[in-house]
C-alpha cells in the first residue's frame, strides 16, 4: 500500500517531515522557570544555542523576548549575530570560543564574548581599536573544560587576572560565570564544592570592587538549587519542555512534535530481513512501513528498536536506520492510522525513551535535528489540535 494515498495531518501536507513548534508552550515553560527563579531573586538567561536546540533560533528568541526575556546565550558569534534583529534591546552572551580577530565585530554589535584565560583576554584587547568589547569571565570551578582555575594554588592568580580584565580600557567586564559538571545528579558533594568555589571567588572580587553579574546554574542546577544565591541562571532544555536526568522541574510542556510520513506500507512473510545488514528478520507475517526520516535528519542510527507512535500505537523501529529512511513495524495498527509516525513530542516520555534507546540524551537528539525537517510554528486552538498561528 502507498501510504501517501491516505490523508495526512495538515501540518504534513507538502512535507516529508515536520517539527511542529508550539510557541505558546515555549512561553509557558519560560513563565514556569522565571517564576521559580523569581522566588529566589534570580532572572533567567535563555539559552538558544544550536538553533534553539533545533527549534529555530529566530522565532524562539522573538517569542521569548515578547514574553519578557531580556538576556540570551548562544555558543558562537554567528549564532549571536543571527538573533540580533529579534533581541529588541536584549543582550546576548557567547558561551563558546570566538576567534580573537572577530572581537571588533562583536564589539560593534554589542555582543558579549566569553574570556576563559588571561592570554585570550590579551589577544582580544590587541584586536580592538573602536568601542570596548563586552566580556564575560568564565571560571573553572571543577568541570575542567575551560575557564580561569579556582583550585587553591591558582585562586589568587585568577583573582589578579580577573582584576586585570576589569581594569582594561578595551574590555568591559559584564558577567562572571561557571558551569556545574553533574547538577542533574542533585546537590552532590562535587556540586557543593563548585558552588563554594564560585561564591568564594565572587566575594573576593566584590571586596576588590569588582561586581559583574554572576551565574552558575543551568537547567539542572535550577531544578535542584535554584540560582545558588546568584542573580542569574542559564536556562536551556527546560524552555523546550524537558528536565535533564529527570530533575524535578515542572510543569513543563514539550514545545515540539516531530512527525514524518509513511512513504510505503507493505506485508512481509516470515523470515524476511529488513534494512542494511539484515539485523531484523520477521518472526511471522508482519506489516512494515517506511518512514521518511533517517540519520541525516537526526534520527540516530543507534535508535533501532526504539518505539514511535503511529495512530497512538507504540511501534518499534526495525532494522538499521538509513541515511534518509527508517523501517517501522506496523503489525496490528488499523489501516486508517497508517498516515504518519510521531517520533516524539506527544508526551515528554517519548523523547526520554528515544534518547535512552539510542544511548544518548535529549539535548543531542534535539540539537541534531536536520535542516531537511521543515519547522512550523503553531499554537493550540480550543480543540487541542495545533494549527498555524
Amino acid at each position: 500500500m502507498n501510504a501517501s494515498s491516505v490523508a495526512v495531518p495538515p501540518a504534513l501536507v507538502g512535507r516529508r517531515a515536520v517539527l511542529l513548534c508550539d510557541l505558546a508552550a515555549l512561553r509557558q515553560n519560560y513563565r514556569t522557570v522565571a517564576a521559580r527563579l523569581a522566588a529566589v531573586g534570580a532572572t533567567p538567561i535563555c539559552v538558544v544555542k544550536a538553533d534553539a536546540y533545533g527549534h529555530g533560533a529566530a522565532p524562539v528568541t522573538a517569542a521569548l523576548r515578547a514574553e519578557g526575556a531580556t538576556r540570551f546565550a548562544v555558543a558562537t558569534l554567528p549564532e549571536a549575530l543571527a538573533i540580533l534583529p529579534y533581541l529588541a534591546g536584549g543582550e546576548v552572551l557567547v558561551l563558546g570560543y570566538t576567534p580573537p580577530e572577530d572581537a571588533p565585530l562583536a564589539a560593534a554589535a554589542g555582543v558579549t564574548l566569553t574570556v576563559p584565560d588571561a592570554a585570550y583576554a590579551k589577544a582580544l584587547s590587541q584586536t580592538l581599536k573602536g568601542p570596548p568589547l563586552r566580556v564575560a569571565v568564565k571560571l573553572n570551578s571543577g568541570m575542567n573544560r575551560t575557564g580561569f582555575p579556582l583550585l587553591p594554588e591558582a585562586f589568587e592568580r585568577t583573582l589578579r587576572a580577573v582584576a586585570d580584565v576589569a581594569a582594561s580600557a578595551r574590555l568591559r567586564l559584564t558577567d562572571l560565570y561557571s558551569h556545574l559538571a553533574d547538577a542533574d545528579a542533585g546537590l552532590t558533594p562535587s556540586v557543593r564544592r563548585q558552588v563554594a568555589r564560585v561564591r568564594a571567588a565572587r566575594l573576593a572580587l566584590l571586596r576588590r570592587g569588582i561586581a559583574p553579574r554572576a551565574h552558575l546554574s543551568a537547567t539542572a542546577g535550577v531544578a535542584y538549587g535554584g540560582a545558588f544565591g546568584l542573580p542569574f541562571a542559564r536556562v536551556g532544555l527546560a524552555l523546550y519542555g524537558y528536565a535533564p536526568g529527570g530533575a524535578p522541574l515542572s510543569p513543563l510542556v514539550p514545545v515540539s512534535r516531530l512527525m514524518a510520513r509513511l512513504a510505503q506500507v507493505y506485508p512481509l512473510p516470515r523470515g524476511e530481513a529488513v534494512g542494511y545488514g539484515g539485523t531484523y528478520r520477521t518472526a511471522r507475517r508482519e506489516t512494515v512501513g517506511i518512514l521518511t526520516l533517517g540519520y541525516a535528519d537526526g534520527l540516530p542510527r543507534a535508535a533501532e528498536g526504539a518505539c514511535l507512535s503511529v495512530g497512538g500505537h507504540p511501534c518499534p523501529l526495525i532494522g538499521r536506520i538509513s541515511m534518509d529512511a527508517a523501517a517501522v513495524l506496523l503489525t496490528g495498527v488499523p489501516r486508517h492510522a497508517l498516515t504518519h509516525a510521531t517520533v516524539f513530542g506527544e508526551t515528554a516520555e517519548q523523547l526520554y525513551a528515544l534518547s535512552e534507546a539510542a544511548g544518548t540524551i535529549p539535548y543531542e537528539l534535539l540539537a541534531r535535528l536536520g535542516q531537511r525537517i521543515d519547522r512550523k510554528y503553531l499554537y493550540a486552538d480550543d480543540d487541542g489540535y495545533p494549527h498555524s498561528e
